[in-house]
C-alpha cells in the first residue's frame, strides 16, 4: 500500500483537532533593577502545536526584547497562517527562521512567515532563513515530488511553493540575534530524515530545538532507511544536550533529557517487533503490519500518528534484513 494511499485513508477519518499554542516564560517577580534587566533579556518561548491535520508538528517562536526567531514552521496553509498570526500578535519583528530538517511539515510554512502578508504568492522579505546546506539540498530535490504526491490529498491546504534557506551554516557554527546565540549541530541521516540538525541556545535558559530527533507522545516516521543511524544520533545527543534543561521536539510536548531515553526505547521496541514479525524478510504481510500497529499502540498508549507505524514497517524490515546479510558476510 502506497504512502499516499495510507495517508489518504487516514485523512478521511481525521477529527476536528485544531492547533494550539503555549508559551514558556522564564521571568520572575520582585527583582532588583539589575536583575530585572537581566531577566528581561531571557527569551519567552512560544510553541505553536499543529492539530492532527497538520501532523502535530511544532513551530517555535523565541521572543526577545527586540524581535522573534522562529524554529521550523508548519505543514498546511491553515496551520501556517495560524503560526504567522501568532508571530504577528507578538508585535515584534521577525529576526530569522532556523530550520532543523527538510521535511514538508517543518519547512512548507516558512513561505507564510517571511512574506509581508498571508498570501503565499507574496514577495518574500529579506529575512535570514538559515539551515545546513544538506537541508536546503533535500528541500530542492524533493519539493516537486512532494507536491505531486500530496496535493491530491491535501488539496488547497498544500503549500504550492516553498521558500528556501538564503543562508547556509556548517556543523557547530553559530548565529546570534538580539543577544541570543544559537549553535547548530549537524547529525546527518538518522532522526526521521536524510539531513538532521539540532539548534542549541547557548544563553540562559539552556534549551535545545531537536527537530524530529524526538517524537514525544507520537509515533515517528521511520521510513528513511536510517533507524540505526537514529539510535547513534540519540547517543550523540546525550553528550550534546548534557547541560540542557529543556528539549523542544519536532512533535509533542517539551521535556527533559528523558525524551532521548524514551525515543530510544520506542525505536528498540519497534526494531524487535519488526524483526520478529518479518521473519528476516525485507517486507511484512498486511497481517503482520496490523499486529505491529497493535503492539506499538500498546507500547505508546494514546500516541498520535499511529498510521505511520505500518507505513514505516517495510523500510525498517529492509534495513534489518540488509544488516543481517552484511553481518553474515
Amino acid at each position: 500500500e502506497s504512502a499516499s494511499k495510507i495517508l489518504l485513508n487516514k485523512s478521511m477519518s481525521l477529527d476536528n483537532t485544531t492547533s494550539s499554542s503555549s508559551s514558556t516564560s522564564f521571568s520572575t517577580k520582585n527583582l532588583s533593577e539589575k536583575e530585572d534587566h537581566e531577566m528581561n533579556s531571557i527569551p519567552k518561548i512560544h510553541t505553536h502545536m499543529s492539530g492532527e491535520k497538520g501532523i502535530f508538528v511544532n513551530g517555535y517562536l523565541v521572543e526577545t526584547p527586540n524581535g522573534v526567531v522562529v524554529i521550523d514552521s508548519a505543514l498546511t496553509v491553515s496551520e501556517s497562517k495560524a503560526l504567522k498570526a501568532e508571530l504577528d500578535s507578538i508585535n515584534k519583528p521577525l529576526l530569522a527562521v532556523l530550520v532543523t530538517h527538510p521535511h514538508p511539515d517543518h519547512v512548507a510554512g516558512v513561505t507564510y512567515l517571511v512574506t509581508s502578508n498571508t498570501s503565499s504568492s507574496s514577495t518574500p522579505t529579506h529575512i535570514p532563513i538559515i539551515s545546513l546546506e544538506s537541508v536546503e539540498g533535500i528541500m530542492n530535490a524533493t519539493e516537486e515530488t512532494k507536491r505531486i504526491q500530496w496535493t491530491p490529498i491535501f488539496k488547497e491546504e498544500w503549500i504550492s511553493k516553498w521558500t528556501y534557506p538564503n543562508q547556509n551554516i556548517k556543523d557547530e557554527e553559530a548565529v546570534t540575534f538580539d543577544g541570543l546565540t544559537y549553535r547548530v549541530h549537524d547529525l546527518g541521516p538518522g532522526g526521521d530524515s536524510d539531513a538532521n540538525s539540532i539548534w542549541i541556545l547557548e544563553n540562559e535558559p539552556n534549551v535545545a530545538f531537536v527537530g524530529d530527533l524526538v517524537f514525544n507522545g507520537h509515533h515517528p516516521y521511520i521510513a528513511d532507511d536510517h533507524i540505526f543511524d537514529w539510535l547513534k544520533n540519540l547517543e550523540r545527543a546525550r553528550d550534546l544536550l548534557a547541560n540542557v534543561t529543556t528539549i523542544y521536539p519536532g512533535h509533542g510536548e517539551s521535556g527533559s533529557i528523558e525524551l532521548i531515553d524514551s525515543q530510544e526505547r520506542y525505536l528498540l521496541t519497534y526494531i524487535d517487533a519488526v524483526r520478529e514479525l518479518s521473519g528476516g524478510n525485507s517486507t511484512l504481510t498486511e497481517e503482520a503490519k496490523a499486529e505491529l500497529t497493535q503492539r506499538m499502540e500498546e507500547s505508546l498508549p494514546g500516541g498520535g500518528l499511529s498510521f505511520l507505524i505500518a507505513q514505516s514497517a517495510d523500510p525498517v524490515a529492509k534495513e534489518l534484513a540488509s544488516a543481517a546479510t552484511a553481518a553474515n558476510g
